[in-house]
């Protein structure tokens, strides 16, 4: 087993005058984004089952298989029976590295000869010939789980005795070809992608069938026929005449060529033409490979009597294709803290790109690594957003370039203020809450009372805790705006609605004690009433709020009823709902004093 390495250059010639620089910038275009072929490794025929172990950072590898040839048989006079050429199959196979490929190289197929004898079977399941017809060519295989790549060996050709003798039927594609017939028997048909070639009808003897992975022997011991090419099915045997009747052999047929895998790419799947194998003008086939009878490239149908066909043949170059970035395309930060982003791709990329990074990040074009510290965004809290940044991977084979998306935390700051209770009336006081966090210390805090009226109070900076407040004056919607500022001037505010309403009506509204002349009322104390207003019959009866919770009506009349009505009146001047009561006063009576 031989091993060479190949590389891909570029043909530098001198440019013409006229010749555009876009046309220049496109062509190098071209071909740094076109595969690159990089170490290649050639087996040659063995005799036995040989291996191929996939590098390290190899994903994708070209394999070119050829087929053996078909042997030539020998003859008395005339024209004898030459080899068929082989088949040839390409595939581009994709690869993880330590995988290993399953290798079989075939043998040509042998014809009589006073070196080697008669023509056996040719590695693997090559037909056999009797006596001196030509040898079916081995198959040429790779495999693996999932994959089957089979070039097929050529047809050996018939024994000319008297006349003209047929020639091996070539091998695949998808059909081998069928050898050639002499004037009285028929050479063998090719194999299929679903049975073997069946053997041709001959005076003395029919030709074996092919099977799969098994060319078809020939028979006859006096005009043999050639034997058939192996492949994925193999061949039919060539049919065989008699001596005394003017006969020669026919040819025996080819075997087929086979393809299938996952993935697979620059798919070449070619029959043989003539003696020539598939693909016989490619580099990569050389001239060497054949057997001590003869020099007969790889897959070559021998044309000289008695000889051997050429070998099969299997190379297989690693591919270098353009990266393909492997790497998530989106990525989260947080702001101030750091952060470290690798990108990853197929294809070995010998360097990488980035542009349009978050502020604070980096690239290591060597190894791909984007690190760095976002800084914080400088007194605008909450300004989480996403960056679009561009990444690339290249290697000599071209350039992949993705889209990478920032998820951009702002610094973190939490707030936990609370106002207690919600609802109040006008005068009582409400507790405010200042709690929180921040991931970069909470440097200070502080609140805002927001009225009804569009006024605001600001309660100062403060620490962390609670305080009261008591509204002094308006009913209805009031918001408390606590904010907490962090260490780099970050900062977030939470806004906490509460409701203040008015007084409420002086409770437990009653008379203590009711004269001819006089009532006297008493109720319970409103919480921020500075006074209490007194109406009798819808007429006030006090000239000054009245301080206390209880007045004496001292002008009332005997017998009469009375509506009272009490309010609580709050600091802006504004009254309370009532809260009423009807009193009767006691009749009149006269005391008379009598005369002495």
């Amino acid at each position: 087993m031989a091993h060479f390495n190949q590389g891909v250059f570029m043909r530098h010639s001198s440019l013409f005058a006229g010749r555009l620089l876009s046309a220049v910038l496109l062509a190098i275009g071209l071909v740094l984004s076109a595969p690159r072929l990089r170490a290649q490794t050639v087996y040659s025929y063995t005799g036995s089952s040989q291996s191929y172990t996939v590098p390290s950072g190899v994903s994708l590898v070209r394999v070119k298989i050829w087929g053996a040839g078909g042997g030539a048989a020998s003859n008395i006079s005339g024209i004898y029976g030459s080899g068929g050429g082989a088949g040839f199959v390409q595939a581009d196979v994709p690869v993880t590295p330590g995988e290993t490929l399953n290798i079989i190289v075939g043998r040509g197929g042998a014809g009589w000869n006073s070196t080697e004898g008669y023509a056996g079977s040719a590695y693997p399941n090559g037909g056999a010939a009797t006596n001196f017809g030509g040898g079916g060519g081995g198959r040429s295989e790779v495999s693996k789980s999932g994959l089957l790549l089979v070039a097929a060996g050529g047809g050996g050709g018939g024994y000319q005795f008297n006349g003209t003798a047929g020639p091996g039927g070539t091998g695949g594609p998808a059909i081998g070809g069928t050898g050639g017939s002499s004037p009285n028997n028929a050479g063998g048909s090719g194999g299929t992608q679903g049975s073997g070639g069946v053997g041709g009808y001959g005076t003395a003897s029919t030709g074996g069938s092919g099977g799969y992975k098994q060319g078809g022997n020939a028979n006859g011991a006096n005009i043999p026929g050639g034997a058939a090419g192996d492949g994925y099915y193999g061949g039919g045997g060539g049919g065989g005449g008699q001596t005394g009747v003017g006969d020669s052999g026919g040819g025996g047929g080819g075997g087929s060529n086979y393809l299938t895998g996952t993935g697979l790419a620059n798919l070449q799947n070619l029959a043989g033409s003539g003696t020539s194998p598939g693909n016989a003008g490619d580099s990569d086939r050389g001239t060497s490979g054949a057997s001590a009878m003869g020099n007969y490239g790889p897959g070559q149908g021998a044309t000289t009597s008695g000889y051997r066909g050429g070998n099969g043949k299997v190379v297989i170059t690693s591919v270098q294709v353009a990266p393909q970035i492997t790497s998530s395309l989106s990525a989260s930060a947080a702001q101030g803290q750091g952060l470290s982003y690798q990108i990853t791709a197929s294809g070995n990329p010998t360097s990488y790109g980035a542009s349009n990074l978050p502020a604070g990040l980096t690239l290591n074009p060597a190894t791909g690594i984007i690190s760095g510290t976002i800084p914080t965004n400088g007194g605008v809290q909450g300004s989480n957003g996403t960056v679009y940044s561009t990444i690339t991977a290249t290697n000599p084979a071209g350039t992949d370039s993705r889209t990478l998306a920032w998820s951009i935390t702002a610094a973190q700051i939490v707030t936990a203020g609370a106002v207690s209770p919600s609802i109040i009336s006008l005068g009582s006081a409400v507790t405010l809450t200042r709690d929180g966090s921040a991931n970069f210390g909470i440097a200070w805090a502080s609140g805002t009372i927001w009225k009804p009226d569009g006024s605001s109070e600001w309660l100062g900076n403060l620490a962390l805790g609670s305080q009261g407040y008591t509204p002094a004056a308006g009913t209805g919607s009031y918001s408390y705006q606590f904010r907490i500022v962090d260490g780099y001037s970050n900062y977030k505010d939470q806004w906490i609605g509460f409701t203040v309403t008015g007084l409420s009506a002086p409770p437990g509204f009653q008379s203590t004690g009711t004269q001819s002349y006089s009532v006297a009322l008493g109720w319970g104390a409103v919480a921020g009433a500075t006074g209490y207003n007194l109406y009798r019959n819808g007429v006030k009866l006090n000239s000054s709020p009245i301080s206390g919770t209880a007045f004496t009506d001292a002008t009332a009349q005997p017998g009469t009823n009375y509506t009272y009505a009490v309010t609580a009146i709050a600091t802006n001047g504004s009254e309370s709902p009532a809260a009423t009561i009807n009193v009767t006063t006691a009749a009149s009576f006269e005391v008379f004093t009598p005369l002495p």
